[in-house]
């Protein structure tokens, strides 16, 4: 079998040395089954201008036409160069003519299907691509084919103009200031390894991809501002407080911070235990030294401070705690409002008490001193043998002796006796 597969071969290999004979195509015309890939084929190589229906095998049928032609006309392989030269896209079935002849020829009929196809999409670009030549068709079936290709560009712009936006809007920058450091965090999609990264970001401008996320951590001191409003003195004095912690990150190790203790390190780990503490320092003392002992407040400051510089440090042995504890400061106790309030109200109370005894205090004085002056001037009646109209008449001398241009009414003796005097 295979034997006579090679003779074939080589009779058709003779038999392409033949001049192609023209009264057998003029026959073949005719007579034969023709279709309009052959037609296309025996217009070239005749020497025949058509403008319409024109086109390559599109399958195993088409083929056998065009193969029966150049069979029966004894076309050779040079004279076919004539078909491309004609019809530009033409050529990948005329420079693959031996491949599809030996498939046909061995029947293998899916093979020739599926390589028919392969060159008709070949074609088609080069159709594409020469559209402003004479020998370019326009029907129903060419317009689909365009359509195909164009819509193969279009999507295929698209997808890549996907992936450029993707690829632009899935990066973004991490870029600390001066007083900071960035975190960097990979949170991978599909490949790569995930978590943090150890080393921290501290100037510059960093890229990363959209799925990574940057924290940012002050290094410098910061102030943690907490204000309590449910504190009580040891007498159960209800009191409010303004306290400020003051912590600070060592430089390089906030990754360190951020894998063990989180980004809100603070408020999970520390902010509790700080109030608890004061709290009970609190409760230890009078209300007077919490608001006017400056003294017995620097005290508390120094043992709370203390107190979370240890509790920072035991932390650390389980899981290290980067973090300094700088400074500590409670300030001075204020009343809560309905403390306050009612302060105000004793304090007025008190006040109008203490009024009310300075004014009794006054009358009781003035009351003494108008005795006194009562007996004073009996004392000196006696004392000068007089009368009581003697001792209105001085008085009444005298009163007028220290009025320095006053204008005065005068009544000695009975209503009747009145005297005016002016002096100047």
């Amino acid at each position: 079998m295979k034997m006579m597969r090679n003779c074939k071969r080589f009779s058709k290999e003779l038999k392409w040395k033949i001049k192609m004979n023209k009264q057998k195509m003029i026959e073949w015309i005719a007579t034969c089954d023709t279709g309009i890939s052959s037609k296309t084929m025996w217009s070239a190589l005749m020497g025949v201008k058509r403008k319409k229906d024109l086109n390559i095998p599109k399958d195993n049928s088409d083929f056998r036409r065009c193969y029966d032609m150049v069979e029966y006309g004894h076309v050779t392989l040079d004279e076919l160069q004539v078909v491309k030269k004609q019809y530009p896209w033409f050529a990948p079935v005329v420079d693959n003519w031996k491949e599809l002849s030996l498939l046909f020829e061995e029947e293998l009929d899916k093979r020739l299907y599926m390589r028919i196809r392969q060159l008709c999409e070949e074609s088609d670009i080069i159709r594409y691509e020469k559209r402003g030549e004479l020998y370019y068709e326009r029907n129903f079936w060419y317009n689909i084919t365009i359509i195909k290709l164009r819509m193969k560009k279009i999507i295929l712009m698209f997808c890549i103009a996907i992936l450029g936006m993707s690829a632009l809007t899935s990066c973004h920058s991490v870029s600390p200031d001066a007083d900071e450091e960035a975190v960097i965090v990979k949170k991978p999609w599909f490949i790569g390894h995930g978590g943090v990264e150890q080393q921290a970001v501290q100037t510059g401008l960093t890229w990363c991809w959209w799925s990574t996320s940057g924290y940012y951590f002050k290094i410098v001191p910061v102030r943690h501002e907490i204000t309590l409003d449910d504190l009580f003195s040891d007498d159960n004095t209800p009191l409010d407080f303004h306290t400020v912690i003051i912590t600070q990150i060592e430089q390089g190790k906030s990754p360190i911070l951020l894998q063990n203790y989180g980004e809100k390190w603070f408020d999970t780990n520390l902010n509790n235990y700080f109030c608890n503490l004061v709290r009970d320092h609190i409760s230890q003392h009078s209300p007077f030294d919490l608001m006017s002992n400056r003294q017995v407040l620097n005290q508390i400051d120094t043992k709370i401070r203390k107190q979370m510089q240890d509790y920072v440090n035991a932390l650390s042995k389980k899981k290290q705690m980067p973090i300094i504890i700088k400074e500590v400061i409670i300030g001075k106790a204020t009343p809560n409002k309905e403390q306050l309030n009612e302060m105000n109200r004793t304090a007025k109370v008190v006040q109008a008490k203490q009024t009310q005894e300075r004014e009794y205090e006054v009358q009781i004085a003035r009351e003494k001193a108008e005795r006194q002056k009562a007996k004073a001037d009996k004392a000196y009646m006696e004392e000068m043998n007089l009368s009581a109209g003697q001792f209105i008449n001085l008085k009444w001398i005298e009163t007028v002796a220290n009025k320095q241009g006053a204008n005065i009414d005068v009544m000695v003796g009975p209503a009747e006796s009145m005297w005016n005097i002016r002096r100047n």
